[in-house]
């Protein structure tokens, strides 16, 4: 796989990861702002929670580079992640508080996962007799 194509299915990804590493060494102390510190970090989370997902199933389980998670995915990764951290650990640990913006974050995140790094994996043809025409063109080379 070309450079081209690991840059234009993941490259957009570097943009949550250096958000999330710049918030947590600090970068953005100077704007003194409780969204800043209270919300960054979730709205980053879920697009990087599902590309850590994404990579071993497209890599090592499927070994197929067309391969997306898909909008069902994406969704109940959304479900698990609020369930989780604005419902269930909120009763177990009074360390966890539950925020309902921080949900609105994570579907935000959620929904600029699909559209920037979902949508963008290579998909492979629908129909049937392309894809056989496709493997009879590969085998020819």
């Amino acid at each position: 796989m070309g450079s081209r194509l690991i840059f234009k299915q993941h490259g957009y990804m570097l943009i949550p990861y250096l958000i999330f590493a710049a918030n947590q060494i600090g970068i953005f102390d100077f704007l003194n702002s409780s969204f800043v510190s209270s919300y960054l970090n979730d709205l980053v989370a879920l697009p990087i929670i599902l590309h850590l997902a994404l990579i071993p199933m497209k890599y090592i389980v499927y070994r197929d580079e067309s391969y997306a998670l898909g909008s069902t995915n994406i969704i109940i990764t959304f479900i698990a992640v609020s369930l989780t951290f604005e419902w269930f650990l909120p009763t177990q640990n009074p360390r966890y508080v539950a925020d309902y913006f921080d949900i609105a974050c994570y579907a935000s995140g959620s929904i600029w996962y699909y559209f920037a790094i979902d949508r963008r994996q290579v998909k492979p043809s629908t129909n049937k007799t392309l894809r056989r025409l496709e493997i009879y063109d590969k085998k020819d080379q």
